[in-house]
């Protein structure tokens, strides 16, 4: 009887093992899962926070002192601020007269981040 009961021991020694094993394991794919789910939440206040610098900017009858203001805030950001005509071209902002009224509307990047400003209407110098 010794022997059984031993045996009975050391079995639910396994089996308490075996399922401390198994919360262990449930617990870190849910921390897991939390934490993924709070970094994607963080990355689209990142993004929002990003794109909230330039839409101000956009839209119809944009002056062209905001313009040039905007290609300030955009080029280091790594907005690229173009023709909206067929050129394309990059504008500068000494293509741009104050003066002037634009249109400008922005193009999102594939991660939602605006990547690319057009601006049409208006005259722009040099192009």
């Amino acid at each position: 009887m010794d022997n059984a009961s031993k045996a009975l021991v050391m079995v639910g020694a396994i089996l308490i093992a075996v399922m401390l094993i198994s919360l262990g394991v449930f617990l870190f794919t849910y921390a897991r899962d939390a934490a993924e789910g709070q970094t994607d939440r963080m990355d689209e206040m990142t993004i929002s926070a990003f794109n909230q610098q330039f839409t101000s900017y956009l839209g119809p009858n944009i002056k062209g002192s905001s313009v040039k203001a905007l290609i300030s805030i955009a080029n280091p950001a790594g907005v690229k601020v173009k023709n909206g005509s067929a050129s394309g071209a990059v504008v500068n902002s000494g293509n741009v007269i104050s003066s002037n009224s634009y249109t400008l509307q922005e193009h999102y990047a594939s991660t939602g981040q605006i990547d690319e400003i057009y601006i049409t209407a208006g005259t722009l110098s040099g192009m």
